[in-house]
């Protein structure tokens, strides 16, 4: 999945927007934070965490709702 944003680089925040929803704060702290860290990095490095981090929490919804469909057979 992180190859897809544009660098393999970016598993880590993949994961990041993964498990953003089952955190007791909101995803967009988080996302905040992750980006802030590379703030004083290129605008386009920082779109594609914030494209890898979109990715991730896509990615888990996806699952969330494949395996409601599943139990609900």
């Amino acid at each position: 999945m992180a190859q897809q944003p544009g660098d393999i680089r970016l598993g880590n925040t993949v994961m990041l927007g993964a498990i953003s929803d089952h955190l007791s704060f909101p995803a967009e702290v988080l996302e905040r934070c992750a980006l802030k860290r590379f703030a004083s990095k290129k605008a386009e490095l920082i779109e594609l965490k914030r494209r890898a981090f979109a990715a991730g929490r896509a990615a888990a919804e996806d699952a969330a709702k494949a395996e409601a469909t599943a139990d609900a057979r």
